[in-house]
């Protein structure tokens, strides 16, 4: 998820980069824009659920 257009940026500058990044983690990657509010949303979702197993002990 790139909220600020980092991955564009990057892609454009140093494509050689990426693609050696892709290939070193074996994955496929699709850069996925999005607000910067729903990135906001989503990594205070992350940190709830978090705060939530750690406080049961899960």
């Amino acid at each position: 998820m790139d909220a600020v257009g980092i991955f564009d940026e990057f892609s454009q500058d140093s494509p050689e980069k990426i693609l050696e990044f892709y290939d070193w983690m074996n994955l496929d990657i699709e850069p996925y824009r999005i607000s910067l509010d729903r990135f906001k949303n989503l990594l205070l979702e992350c940190t709830k659920k978090k705060s939530k197993i750690e406080k049961n002990g899960n």
